[in-house]
């Protein structure tokens, strides 16, 4: 994930009252608060959420979300909130289980709000079945809720045949650890953001997003994982169609030949299991009807892939 740190940000000086400052030395904690540097801003899609869910924002109230400031200057927050918002969500789409075969990007631009629409909304249609709806909404909440803003790069979703991985910028805050988010716990870097996610209801609860995720994958054999550097927040989501295959040491190995290459053939399925060609096809033959894998082509040139 590449990404630089923003470096003009612009900033109230709040001692003087004058019309701000460019500054580099913006904290990700600071950054919603803040003077926004665009003032001609739009709301549509702000707006017909809180129409629909019968919410009326008045200017006071918007003082209080943080969405304005003094005399209703906006403030970072209201920038991402609005159709000028200028972060993305990146979506990579993969054939198979790796980075070797990629298929598509998508890029989804505009208000926060939007974007975590545009996202589940394509995530549920590309994978309707593999993955609980709780646990992409969750996944693609935290993203968008708990990133740092302070930097120019945006959130990357990889999805593959087997997984969907939701890539963050921004570690931890504070002293809160891994183990206390997955207990629970919850210290968020853009706190009025928060609030307005939950105030939509695209988030649930405060501090049980990690949770709910994990919840959502009870009745399944393989769990969702959560990874955490300095600056990167990974979450990844199992196709629970994978999963659940319950498959035996022969079928794993074909699988996870096909995570670093596109196509398996039974010759190659022999030397791969070390078994005859009759065995070797049984095998190649299971991964099919389990609708893992899918046949292409006819007779001498069968080969296999996974099937997305």
């Amino acid at each position: 994930m590449s990404a630089e740190r923003q470096g003009s940000i612009y900033v109230d000086d709040i001692s003087h009252g004058s019309g701000g400052v460019i500054t580099d030395q913006v904290t990700s904690s600071e950054f919603e608060i803040l003077r926004s540097k665009e003032q001609n801003l739009s709301f549509e899609t702000f707006d017909d959420i809180l129409k629909q869910k019968q919410i009326i924002l008045d200017d006071a109230k918007k003082l209080t979300l943080g969405i304005t400031r003094g005399k209703n200057i906006y403030t970072n927050l209201a920038l991402l909130l609005s159709e000028q918002c200028e972060h993305t969500i990146k979506l990579n789409i993969f054939n198979g289980s790796s980075k070797i075969d990629f298929r598509e990007r998508k890029e989804f631009r505009g208000s926060v709000i939007n974007q975590f629409y545009d996202v589940c909304t394509y995530i549920k249609k590309s994978c309707s079945t593999l993955y609980p709806d709780i646990a992409i909404k969750e996944a693609v909440s935290n993203a968008i809720v708990h990133r740092d803003y302070t930097y120019s790069g945006g959130i990357i979703i990889n999805i593959f045949a087997d997984k969907i991985e939701f890539l963050s910028i921004g570690g931890l805050i504070g002293q809160i650890t891994l183990n206390d988010i997955l207990l629970g716990m919850s210290q968020s870097r853009n706190e009025m953001l928060a609030n307005i996610f939950y105030m939509l209801m695209l988030s649930e609860t405060y501090g049980a997003g990690i949770q709910r995720i994990y919840a959502s994958y009870i009745n399944c054999s393989q769990k969702p994982s959560v990874k955490i550097s300095d600056n990167v927040f990974t979450i990844t989501l199992p196709n629970m169609k994978f999963a659940d295959a319950n498959l035996s040491e022969h079928e794993q190995k074909i699988m996870n030949y096909l995570d670093s290459h596109q196509f398996i053939n039974r010759k190659q399925a022999e030397k791969v299991l070390y078994v005859s060609q009759t065995m070797a096809g049984r095998v190649l033959k299971k991964l099919v009807e389990l609708g893992l894998t899918k046949q292409l082509g006819n007779s001498v040139g069968i080969k296999y892939t996974i099937n997305n």
